[in-house]
């Protein structure tokens, strides 16, 4: 049984639980969402937000399959799919995203497992409850 609410799939209705994509798989955590990609200076010198929230998931250790089975869901160097993360509440949500595959300089490979991973979240859009 999962101890948090942390989801990933390629479709909003078909949502996994990340701690049961593999055995003894971990929840990530969670940096949580910036509302903004991006801030800006206005002429009158206000700064205001632009763009759309993003989050990261960062896990100490994946082994290869638990490392393989987040992948799985990637495409390319990202796709799009659905997540259910925290938001700026700490409030478990569901979200569109696009998913980024960790750059290579982000994790290292030590004894038999992956250290240090990071998943990126950006596009993020909020969804209501199914």
């Amino acid at each position: 049984m999962a101890d948090y609410s942390y989801e990933i799939g390629a479709t909003q209705v078909a949502l996994a639980n990340v701690e049961d994509l593999v055995t003894d798989m971990q929840a990530p955590f969670s940096h949580y969402i910036e509302p903004y990609s991006k801030y800006q200076t206005a002429v009158d010198g206000l700064e205001y937000g632009d763009g759309f929230p993003r989050c990261v998931w960062r896990f100490d250790y994946l082994s290869g399959a638990m490392y393989a089975a987040l992948i799985g869901y990637i495409t390319g160097q990202s796709t799009s799919l659905f997540i259910r993360t925290r938001d700026a509440a700490g409030v478990y949500a569901p979200y569109s995203a696009v998913m980024h595959r960790p750059k290579p300089n982000e994790a290292t490979w030590e004894m038999g497992g992956w250290r240090n991973v990071t998943f990126n979240f950006t596009m993020m859009v909020k969804l209501n409850e199914l």
